[in-house]
């Protein structure tokens, strides 16, 4: 009687729980890299509002008369894009809010780009909204508003 080549089940058991480590492993790597992809786009959409407040400053409009509506900004839905569903300005600060086709994490959350003038030039600082997701931002944005 000749021998049967194949797998025994204890093999296919230890290869099955590789894979299932592997997965585990590689999940939530994925899923961080996904949401600092989408803030990463929030980022871009906020470009063309923090341009804006620059030359607003730079030709002598005061920060705390820059807001959505008002002059050059147009109203904050003005600017969205696939996962951001408005950038607005207040006072110089340009937010910008994620919407439902946004990663879990980032729903209902948002991105705050606050401007710092004493320089007398315009230095950006970026906080994410949610302490619990700071993990999931650009290393520019890991911090509080």
């Amino acid at each position: 009687m000749g021998r049967q080549a194949g797998f025994t089940l204890i093999e296919l058991m230890i290869v099955l729980s590789i894979v299932a480590v592997l997965a585990a492993i590689a999940l939530p790597r994925y899923q961080g890299y996904v949401s600092r992809t989408q803030a990463t786009e929030a980022l871009l959409a906020m470009d063309e509002v923090k341009q804006r407040v620059v030359e607003a400053f730079h030709s002598g409009t005061p920060l705390v008369d820059m807001n959505s509506g008002a002059g050059v900004f147009p109203p904050a839905a003005s600017y969205s894009s696939q996962y951001v569903v408005s950038v607005e300005v207040v006072a110089g600060v340009v937010r910008a809010r994620f919407g439902n086709d946004a990663h879990a994490v980032l729903q209902g959350n948002g991105l705050v780009l606050s401007p710092d003038t004493s320089s007398g030039t315009v230095v950006w600082t970026c906080a994410y909204t949610d302490a619990a997701g700071y993990d999931n931002m650009p290393s520019m944005c890991r911090h509080a508003p």
